[in-house]
C-alpha cells in the first residue's frame, strides 16, 4: 500500500511575547493552528511465495481511495525579529504545528477470479475487507520574513 499526504493550507491565531535586547527582539510564540491535510492511498493486490496467484494479482483486487480533513491544533515556536530602517523588519522564526490525529478506512474487494482459480474459501462471495490507517499530524516551519509596522 502506498500513502501521499499533503497539507494543501496552513493557518495560525498566535500570541508573542519576548524581550527586546539592543536592536534584537528575542521571542516565543503560541496558539492555535488549524489546516487541511488530503491523504490518498493506493492499494495493490500483491503474491508472496506463501500466496502463490499465477496470473492473479493476489487474494484481494487492486484499489485506492482519497480523503479530506480539515483539522484544529496548536503551535508553539520560537524567532528573532531586528528593525531595518524606519518602519521595516526582518525575522527568522521556527514554528512546531500539532493537527492531531486522522484515521481513514477504505474497502477491499476480495479476488473472486484467484478465489475460484486456487480454491481459497476464505472469503464468502460478495465479501470485503477493509484497511484502516491511522497518522499523527505535524509539521515543523522555518520562514523569513519582511514586516513594515504602520
Amino acid at each position: 500500500m502506498t500513502d501521499q499526504q499533503k497539507l494543501t493550507n496552513l493557518g495560525t491565531a498566535r500570541a508573542r511575547g519576548g524581550v527586546l535586547i539592543d536592536q534584537l527582539l528575542w521571542y516565543l510564540t503560541g496558539g492555535l493552528a488549524w489546516g487541511t491535510i488530503k491523504d490518498s492511498y493506493t492499494f495493490a493486490g500483491a503474491c508472496t511465495a506463501e500466496i502463490f496467484c499465477g496470473d492473479q494479482p493476489g487474494p484481494f483486487l487492486p484499489g485506492a481511495s482519497a480523503f479530506s480533513h480539515t483539522k484544529l491544533g496548536w503551535t508553539i515556536g520560537t524567532g528573532i525579529e531586528t528593525r531595518l530602517s524606519g518602519n521595516w523588519s526582518v525575522k527568522l522564526e521556527y514554528l512546531f504545528v500539532d493537527l492531531g490525529t486522522i484515521t481513514d478506512q477504505f474497502g477491499i474487494v476480495p479476488n473472486t477470479a484467484y478465489l475460484t482459480q486456487f480454491g481459497g474459501a476464505a472469503f464468502a462471495a460478495g465479501s470485503s475487507g477493509a484497511v484502516a490507517v491511522s497518522s499523527h499530524v505535524t509539521d515543523h516551519i522555518v520562514r523569513v520574513g519582511v514586516n513594515y509596522k504602520l
